[in-house]
């Protein structure tokens, strides 16, 4: 009867600490808010990436329908997040990719990177605009970025281990 009780005792202390390891909410700072999003257009769940945009823009719905078919690759780095907590605003810069075809409005003849802006709401970061740079032009509107947002901290990728 001793060892059906300490089973018991113990089956409830692993299950409590397994329910403390839930995962996080997605959109919990900037860099799960982009990934989020980026991860769900690649997966074609527009439906749950349009979650992840700022309601007040136009047009993410025909954005996230087209997004993979700019890229043609499943899956996409975001190495550089620097969020403004004071102001709630972020940007976002990915790897480099090869376009497989030139995306709507993109501002430079030859794009390298995607350029997003993120903006936090009823504290949830959803994204505002996607512009796409050369490596340089991204790196300079980062630099933008720092100077008007003097409390602008970078989110560095989390570590898979």
């Amino acid at each position: 009867m001793k060892r059906v009780y300490l089973i018991l005792v113990l089956m409830v202390v692993v299950s409590a600490a397994l329910a403390d390891d839930k995962p996080k909410a997605q959109g919990q700072d900037a860099r799960e808010g982009i990934e989020a999003w980026v991860a769900a257009v690649l997966a074609g769940k527009v439906d749950e990436a349009n979650a992840l945009t700022d309601p007040g823009e136009k047009d993410f719905d025909k954005v996230a329908k087209e997004f993979k078919d700019w890229l043609g690759v499943g899956s996409l780095k975001i190495p550089t997040v620097y969020v403004s907590e004071k102001q709630g605003r972020a940007v976002a810069v990915s790897e480099a990719v090869k376009f497989t075809k030139r995306p709507p409005g993109a501002d430079d003849p030859n794009p390298e990177v995607l350029f997003f802006k993120l903006v936090k709401v009823k504290d949830k970061w959803l994204l505002k605009k996607i512009e796409f740079y050369a490596e340089a032009g991204a790196k300079k509107h980062v630099e933008r970025f720092r100077t008007s947002h003097p409390d602008a901290k970078e989110l560095p990728p989390k570590s898979k281990e």
